[in-house]
């Protein structure tokens, strides 16, 4: 039996396995399964899942089925859930709504995040600032590599960013990077300044998202730090959120070829027959 097949029969226990498992299903399978079972079906395994799994889930869905589960959330649940999200991922979720469905969902955060989201979505809407996770790991140069991967182990648990760390000096001005590996690779007691190469290619927040794509395949980065225009770090772009970005660019080269002019919901998701009277009503 698929897990498919288990799922339409409420049996969602082969979804529930942690990473490390031999049987773990990545987050972004379980989003893929989510979107080809009816909505009441994929609402049961989805609450199934324990918090994190919850979280970790959402970030992967398509806007329109994670709008759906949130609209039948109580408000403390949609809250929860949307407070744990990474800040690009609750962006990304925002940034796909009408202006008052985002104040809607807005008002469900704690201050902080209020006036951070707030803060986001006033840059404009292609610039790198909507696509940012501000949660960068970052570090100041006298320390020691011990100190440095203690200080991860502590603060940044499985977060997405911390592939890479970057240096800053007391103003939390960009200095370098430095890959995890290098610190694995090097003496513990030997200082984070002693490992600089002094390169580290870096986006401006006012950037367009387009032109961070170019740099991302310039630099064949997997990570790129985000700085305003003094040279403060702001935030860090992924390579997950870049390809976000040119699946979307390519839809809209998509809907071009045809003489279609662009929808407000992602060609791939479009029915057919609302592509065809968009190219009618052309």
């Amino acid at each position: 039996m698929t897990f498919r097949e288990k799922i339409l029969k409420n049996d969602f226990s082969d979804l529930l396995f942690k990473r490390g498992h031999k049987n773990y299903v990545h987050p972004s399978k379980v989003a893929q399964l989510f979107e080809t079972l009816p909505f009441e079906n994929a609402l049961k395994a989805y609450l199934a899942f324990d918090e994190e799994s919850q979280v970790n889930v959402f970030a992967y869905l398509d806007t329109v089925l994670q709008q759906d589960l949130l609209e039948n959330f109580s408000s403390n649940k949609a809250s929860h859930l949307l407070s744990k999200l990474n800040s690009d991922d609750r962006m990304m979720f925002l940034s796909s709504l009408k202006d008052w469905e985002q104040t809607r969902y807005i008002n469900l955060l704690n201050q902080s995040q209020k006036e951070l989201t707030h803060n986001l979505l006033g840059y404009p809407k292609d610039s790198v600032a909507r696509i940012m996770n501000t949660n960068a790991v970052t570090i100041q140069q006298n320390k020691s590599v011990s100190e440095a991967i203690d200080y991860i182990r502590q603060n940044y648990t499985d977060n997405e960013t911390a592939d890479v760390i970057f240096v800053v000096d007391e103003k939390n001005k960009l200095i370098d990077d430095v890959p995890i590996r290098r610190l694995v690779f090097n003496e513990p007691d030997q200082r984070i300044g002693e490992l600089l190469d002094h390169f580290c290619p870096s986006l401006t927040i006012h950037e367009n998202q387009e032109s961070a794509v170019s740099m991302f395949k310039e630099y064949d980065r997997v990570t790129l730090p985000v700085v305003n225009e003094q040279n403060v770090l702001m935030g860090v772009v992924t390579i997950d959120d870049i390809l976000d970005v040119a699946e979307r660019e390519n839809t809209k080269d998509i809907q071009k070829i045809g003489g279609l002019e662009e929808l407000d919901y992602p060609y791939v998701r479009t029915p057919f027959w609302d592509l065809i009277k968009k190219e009618l009503a052309g």
